[in-house]
């Protein structure tokens, strides 16, 4: 279930996965990515293309190699 905030609906892309149980409070930009079991404290910012690992949750960049 996405709840209106602020009058604001949220997406979420079909092919993505949200735990039933998840709160989200935090922002994840274009490509960024949540391990699975990961924490990520509210008002956190994943940044395009980078990805949040761990309780609690670290940022690391994507490279392309």
């Amino acid at each position: 279930m996405l709840i209106e905030h602020r009058g604001a609906r949220p997406t979420v892309d079909e092919s993505a996965y949200v735990s039933p149980a998840a709160v989200i409070g935090a922002e994840v930009r274009i490509h960024g990515v949540v391990q699975v079991n990961t924490r990520v404290s509210a008002g956190t910012v994943v940044p395009i293309r980078w990805v949040a690992v761990g309780d609690p949750a670290q940022l690391f960049s994507v490279i392309d190699g």
